[in-house]
C-alpha cells in the first residue's frame, strides 16, 4: 500500500471516530439534560453543562447561522485542497492528522448548525468561567494548534511550494 493511500485511511479513521464521538456526546447530552441542566464532576471546577450555542465563543455573533456554516464550508475545503495536494513524503506526516481533526471538528458543528440551527455545547470548566464547549471545538482547537506549531517551527516557506496550482510552472528569477 502507497504511503499515500495509508495517510488517506489513518485521516479517514480520524475523521470517522472524533465526529462519531462528536455526535453520540451531543446526542446523550441532549437526551439526558434539559438545556440550561448541569451534572457537577467537580463541584466548583468541572461539570457537564446543556448549553445550546447559535453563535460562536461566549455566544459571539449570536444567531449568525448562515455566517458560520459559509465560514465552515470555506474552511473545510481548505483543509480537503490541502490534503489532496499533499506529497507522500514522510515529513508532511503530521499535517494529515491536524487536518482530518480540524475537519471532525468542522463536520460535528456543521451538522448541528444544519440540523438543528444551534450548536450543542457542555463540557465547561466553572472554576474560570471558561465557554462552554464539546468534542469538535477539541478536535479543531488541538488540530489548529499542531498546525500552528508545524507551520511556526517546522516547514519552512519552500515546504509549502506543494500547494501552488502547478508546480511543473517555474516562475522566472
Amino acid at each position: 500500500m502507497s504511503r499515500k493511500r495509508a495517510a488517506y485511511i489513518a485521516d479517514t479513521i480520524i475523521f470517522a471516530v472524533m465526529l462519531f464521538l462528536d455526535q453520540v456526546s451531543k446526542q446523550l447530552i441532549r437526551s439526558n439534560l434539559k438545556e440550561h441542566e448541569s451534572i457537577k464532576l467537580i463541584d466548583g471546577v468541572f461539570e457537564i453543562y446543556h448549553f445550546e450555542n447559535t453563535g460562536a465563543v461566549w455566544g459571539v455573533l449570536k444567531g449568525q447561522t448562515v455566517f458560520f456554516l459559509i465560514i465552515t464550508v470555506i474552511i473545510s475545503a481548505g483543509c480537503i485542497y490541502v490534503l489532496l495536494k499533499l506529497p507522500a513524503d514522510r515529513k508532511y506526516s503530521y499535517l494529515h492528522p491536524a487536518l482530518a481533526l480540524v475537519l471532525s471538528g468542522a463536520a460535528g458543528n456543521l451538522a448541528d448548525r444544519v440540523v438543528k440551527r444551534s450548536v450543542t455545547d457542555f463540557l465547561y470548566f466553572s472554576l474560570i468561567n471558561f465557554p462552554v464547549f464539546n468534542v469538535a471545538d477539541i478536535c479543531v482547537v488541538i488540530g489548529v494548534f499542531i498546525l500552528m506549531v508545524l507551520f511556526m517551527f517546522i516547514y519552512k516557506d519552500e515546504d509549502l511550494e506543494f500547494l501552488k496550482k502547478n508546480r511543473s510552472e517555474k516562475t522566472p528569477d
